[in-house]
């Protein structure tokens, strides 16, 4: 996980937080960004 809205802070940009899940098992990787969607949708 990496917070690229700090790159900008100084030019006053408002950028998003970009995540990225790396493994070997693609259908895993799947399962856990659906789930993982579906938490930062339920926290707004």
């Amino acid at each position: 996980m990496r917070d690229i809205s700090a790159r900008n802070l100084v030019s006053g940009r408002n950028n998003p937080i970009a995540f990225s899940l790396r493994g070997p098992n693609l259908d895993e990787l799947n399962k856990q960004a659906d789930q993982f969607i579906e938490y930062l949708k339920s926290l707004v």
